[in-house]
């Protein structure tokens, strides 16, 4: 599916920033569509990130959180550890493009839970009852777009289009419309209802989760 990939598996999500830099970089042509799937979140927390790394701590959670008790503090603070190396990832990833004329989309494939509110879990639930507080703290994901200053410049009509799209109603199974409409490929599989940027996008279609569940009815039942 690709011209090149990297070939090693890395404890952490910077050793595919390494990648990048030492080998990937170099084959890059003048038009790409570069892919970083991180690890991020994914339990176990306390392994997604160096130990150098640490900043929270249980004790940091005592008056915060309580209800809940050190051993589940301590998963919380791994967390929440995890979610700061992986956003420091992020950061790096947007630096090697930021001089470019480039578009970096962020989007995880889902969300995890780890004590939300009184819900006492952490991960996912992957019962086949759909409620919302499960629908929000695991379907619900970041999903934004940075556009270099160069990317702006050279395309600020296409620029006007995404900042106008960002508070649309949008499921990640429509990104390939998305992407293919950015990259100016043109192919019957595209289709501009499913492209959250076009004028005749469809800000209605039906989010389902699982092929069961309304995400809308469930939001505002």
């Amino acid at each position: 599916m690709f011209d090149t990939r990297n070939d090693r598996l890395h404890r952490f999500d910077r050793g595919l920033i390494d990648d990048y830099d030492n080998k990937l970089e170099k084959e890059n042509k003048a038009r790409n569509l570069i892919i970083f799937h991180l690890m991020g979140q994914h339990v176990a927390y306390h392994q997604r990130y160096p130990k150098n790394r640490q900043h929270f701590k249980a004790e940091d959670y005592k008056e915060r959180r309580p209800e809940l008790n050190a051993e589940r503090r301590a998963t919380l603070a791994e967390y929440d550890n995890a979610v700061l190396y992986n956003d420091s990832i992020v950061d790096q990833i947007i630096r090697r493009f930021e001089n470019k004329n480039a578009v970096v989309i962020y989007m995880p494939d889902h969300g995890e839970e780890c004590y939300e509110g009184r819900r006492g879990f952490i991960c996912r639930n992957h019962s086949a009852g759909i409620n919302y507080d499960l629908a929000r703290y695991e379907f619900e994901i970041p999903f934004w777009v940075y556009c270099s200053p160069e990317y702006v410049r050279q395309n600020p009509d296409l620029f006007k289009q995404i900042v106008a799209s960002r508070n649309k109603r949008f499921m990640t199974d429509a990104l390939p419309h998305m992407l293919l409409y950015l990259a100016g490929v043109a192919t019957k599989a595209y289709h501009a209802e499913y492209n959250i940027l076009s004028t005749r996008y469809n800000e209605h279609r039906e989010r389902k989760l699982k092929n069961t569940t309304n995400y809308d009815a469930l939001r505002h039942g």
